[in-house]
């Protein structure tokens, strides 16, 4: 058992991209598990790869993709926690969702930087630590109990990622 998993290990993990635009799939050679994915076949230098430079992808995990596949297009704000390296937070802009992404690391917001600006996609990005930061406007008080109301739509995943459609 121990032999299985080091030669587990061993292996490099796939290189996944989520594509801006799913009807415009780039000719490369891998295979699409979900609709505006495509997993490579063969591993090269992520710049060197056709669409790189034009922003028609990013590399994101397709297990990373799905809160924001299940969130869908979208009108409204969403709010992105935990958000470096971006790929919810470029997926979420790409279905039209005005993003807020916050994270703590101002590196891994570098990175982040580099992509909105590299796919033109646009979002506010937040360097703060979760546990000190709040929202410019925090959600309006409900009622007599003080407790902030919840907004008319709201989907939160694991990854600490959040969107709302506002009221």
């Amino acid at each position: 058992m121990i032999e299985d998993a080091e030669r587990a290990i061993a292996v490099p993990p796939p290189l996944d991209l989520t594509l801006r635009d799913p009807a415009r799939a780039p000719d490369l050679p891998g295979k699409s598990l979900l609709p505006g994915h495509l997993r490579l076949d063969e591993k090269a230098a992520v710049t060197g790869i056709e669409g790189y430079v034009e922003g028609d992808w990013w590399v994101q995990d397709l297990a990373a993709s799905i809160p924001a596949r299940l969130i869908g297009k979208g009108a409204g704000t969403a709010l992105d926690l935990c958000a470096a390296p971006g790929g919810k937070t470029l997926q979420l802009a790409a279905a039209g969702w005005a993003v807020t992404a916050v994270d703590v690391s101002e590196s891994r917001l570098a990175r982040l930087h580099e992509n909105l600006e590299r796919t033109g996609l646009a979002a506010t990005v937040i360097a703060a630590d979760l546990l000190k930061w709040a929202p410019a406007a925090p959600p309006t008080p409900c009622c007599s109990t003080r407790r902030a109301a919840p907004p008319a739509s709201f989907a939160a995943t694991p990854t600490c990622s959040t969107a709302f459609a506002p009221h």
